[in-house]
């Protein structure tokens, strides 16, 4: 009898707790868009409060928001490197309070 108890405890440890804490909902949200169309990976990093967002459609664009909703401002950047061959910006690494970049 005890054997059965122990087996039966086992059994529902294995099989129900896991199944007890896996939940999913699906709900209707807002649609939520990048700024801009995109090449290539898009690193963003935050700064005094915005977030900026790198992405490059054909040319490299850097665009700014109060946060991950928007509303977005973009523009057109420029790359100053050492190769004129075209970029992917994998991620990229404020160097101080400038706007220079390790990409």
């Amino acid at each position: 009898m005890m054997r059965k108890l122990i087996q039966f405890v086992a059994l529902g440890t294995l099989l129900g707790c896991p199944l007890a804490a896996q939940e999913a909902r699906v709900r209707v949200v807002d649609t939520v868009v990048m700024p801009t169309g995109v090449d290539s990976n898009s690193p963003a990093f935050w700064r005094d409060g915005r977030l900026f967002w790198f992405g490059s459609h054909g040319r490299p664009q850097l665009s700014e928001a109060g946060d991950q909703f928007g509303p977005w401002e973009t523009r057109e950047i420029s790359l100053q490197t050492a190769n004129a061959w075209p970029h992917w910006l994998e991620s990229v690494w404020p160097e101080d309070h400038s706007w220079n970049f390790s990409a």
